[in-house]
């Protein structure tokens, strides 16, 4: 049986995520508008610690995802980034979340190449941050542009959630993260915005979905 630390084995460690800490604020310059960024996304940083000590105890950690691989792998071409959701009336004709609108993001964005993607189902109640943080350390690998979310949607409508309940997106706008919830209903798609960040929890009863570019 396995006994607990005890105090100079946990000050050991605290020496040492104290290091870690400063080396990696001093490599990039880090200011208080980016430590309050890195404060904001702590459920990143829980599993991050989570996935350490499971690694090390010899226990793989439960996966977070299922990949659906049926069918063949969807593909986005190379778009110029000019279309963003809340514009997109046509593919979102049932409802757009105002909140494209308050928080400015119906501007155009950069031109993106051709890329393949990859859906995923929720096998566990998590947040967004442990959810994406399990596909990769570097959440920028995750995000599509608006325009691309919007290529996937009217290209393949087959791959979105089907039962009303929400097929996401990961989107970056102006160094923040976003995330865009995208759901089939009877009289067409919806589509809302969500802070990264936020701490609700996801269930895996309503088998969500996660569209993010092929790893």
């Amino acid at each position: 049986m396995n006994q607990l630390l005890d105090q100079k084995q946990l000050l050991e460690f605290s020496i040492i995520v104290d290091e870690a800490i400063h080396k990696a604020a001093s490599k990039t310059s880090l200011n208080s508008d980016g430590l309050q960024r890195v404060l904001s996304r702590k459920g990143v940083i829980f599993d991050f610690f989570d996935k350490l000590f499971s690694e090390n105890q010899g226990m793989r950690p439960a996966s977070i995802l299922t990949l659906l691989s049926a069918g063949k792998t969807p593909t986005l071409e190379a778009l110029d980034g000019k279309k963003y959701i809340g514009g997109a009336k046509k593919v979102f004709k049932s409802h757009i979340d105002s909140n494209f609108e308050d928080w400015k993001l119906n501007e155009p964005g950069k031109a993106t190449g051709k890329v393949h993607v990859q859906a995923y189902e929720l096998n566990m109640d998590v947040t967004f941050a442990q959810i994406f943080s399990s596909l990769a350390s570097d959440l920028d690998k995750l995000c599509l542009s608006q325009h691309q979310i919007i290529q996937f949607c009217k290209k393949y409508p087959d791959r979105l959630n089907q039962n009303e309940h929400a097929t996401f997106f990961l989107f970056k706008k102006i160094g923040e993260y976003l995330v865009a919830d995208v759901r089939v209903s009877p009289k067409g798609l919806t589509a809302y915005v969500y802070c990264f960040d936020r701490e609700v929890v996801c269930y895996s009863k309503d088998r969500l979905r996660f569209v993010v570019p092929q790893l």
